[in-house]
């Protein structure tokens, strides 16, 4: 389920999608994908703050782990950067 803007028949601006799962992200998209700044939420209790690419967490953002852990820093193509 999509609620939010489209250019093109496609997610396109600010949104809220809710996957058949039940996990949400809501923010921004760009030809129907994660892009730009957004919060996805997991059923199983993880959640990401931040910059997404392509329907990938890719740069800058904070990710709660569902034991309650949190990493803050960048991420490149979905995973976290550990330096």
């Amino acid at each position: 389920k999509y609620e939010g803007e489209h250019l093109n028949n496609k997610r396109h601006g600010q949104g809220v999608f809710t996957s058949s799962d039940g996990n949400i992200y809501t923010g921004e998209f760009k030809e129907g994908r994660f892009h730009g700044q957004g919060v996805f939420t997991s059923i199983n209790g993880e959640k990401y703050e931040g910059e997404h690419l392509n329907n990938k967490r890719h740069g800058q953002g904070v990710f709660t782990y569902s034991d309650g852990n949190i990493y803050t820093g960048e991420f490149k193509e979905g995973r976290p950067t550990l330096k």
